[in-house]
């Protein structure tokens, strides 16, 4: 009886350190996994950021050989000189009175499209930006 006893004893107390046993695996291969994961999320963003980076240079090299970015000042900046000639003035606000009419779609395409010939990014964040002042 005593000996049946002792097993029964001993069966329960292999099974409760079995078991805990098994938890502190789980416990583990689960941090390995959050672990691996974390790992390649963090090489994913240094890719990410190394795309970015090269990224930006090829834009930099690309503005170098671009009239773009003059343009885009020079017809930006037209209103600025115009209305320092009296006899032009109307026109000018003319002008603005039209783009004022103008949908946010073509405005934001306009956005877009002169961030692009700068070779500016976060056009996203400008188009926000933007709404928000309205």
């Amino acid at each position: 009886m005593i000996g049946l006893l002792v097993k029964n004893v001993s069966e329960i107390a292999t099974n409760y350190f079995d078991k805990k046993k098994a938890e502190v695996n789980l416990k583990k291969t689960e941090v390995e996994a959050k672990t691996q994961i974390a790992k390649q999320v963090a090489e994913g963003k240094l890719e990410a950021d190394k795309l970015n980076s090269q990224w930006e240079k090829s834009a930099v090299e690309q503005l170098g050989n671009s009239w773009k970015d003059e343009f885009i000042t020079i017809v930006v900046l037209t209103p600025c000189i115009l209305i320092f000639f009296p006899s032009l003035q109307p026109f000018v606000r003319l002008g603005f009175d039209i783009l004022g009419t103008l949908p946010d779609w073509y405005i934001n395409l306009i956005y877009i499209t002169v961030c692009a010939g700068l070779g500016l990014k976060g056009v996203g964040g400008l188009s926000k930006f933007m709404k928000g002042k309205k």
